[in-house]
């Protein structure tokens, strides 16, 4: 058995605040797109990762505008875009590596499926990465949800830098503060999951 590096809260706190929070110029933008996946002649399957690998092994990487995909815990594709310079440049670049990624699923048959939650299948893993293995053990302890947002939930993530060491806007004091105080707004702003399960909710 290999061992296993075991981090201190204390370095991974560490590790979170320099990565995390480089100090530097604002303006680019990133972007992270997640989609659920689905085959339309068996739209209760989810397809398995080795049919997602075959897919997508053909895409460059990074793809043309420099972005990258990769495969979530339940087969949902993630594309990562590259750093946009300003909020256009990264719309263009990510645009067009997912049209690529489209026409590579489409390919073989899959779409991508926009909803925000995924509920006409049960949860399940379709990896064995120890690294979702170990954090769908850890969710299971305290019921189901974990599990279901793993593999059933896509989203949007837009990715902005921590700012400059000044006490302006521009700075990575208040530019945190702004994004707590602003949470709920944003969330219901991307709210956008027009059915859960047992029901329907409004989208925003």
């Amino acid at each position: 058995m290999t061992d296993i590096a075991v981090i201190t809260e204390a370095t991974a706190a560490a590790y979170v605040a320099a990565a995390g929070f480089r100090v530097g110029t604002v303006g680019k933008v990133g972007v992270e797109l997640e989609y659920a996946v689905r085959d339309p002649a068996a739209p209760a399957d989810r397809p398995s990762i080795a049919r997602l690998l075959a897919a997508t092994a053909h895409l460059p990487d990074p793809l043309p505008g420099g972005g990258t995909v990769t495969i979530e815990p339940g087969g949902q594709i993630e594309l990562s875009s590259a750093a946009g310079a300003d909020l256009q440049a990264c719309v263009d670049a990510a645009a067009g590596d997912l049209s690529l990624l489209r026409a590579a699923l489409a390919d073989d048959g899959l779409l991508l499926d926009g909803t925000g939650l995924d509920v006409e299948r049960p949860p399940r893993l379709i990896t064995d990465h120890p690294r979702y293995v170990a954090l769908a053990a850890y969710h299971d302890r305290s019921g189901g949800k974990g599990r279901e947002v793993m593999c059933n939930s896509a989203s949007v993530q837009v990715c902005l830098d921590a700012g400059d060491d000044s006490d302006g806007w521009g700075g990575y004091r208040q530019r945190w503060w702004l994004a707590d105080a602003i949470g709920p707004v944003m969330l219901a702003a991307f709210a956008n999951s027009p059915r859960t399960r047992g029901g329907t909710r409004w989208v925003s």
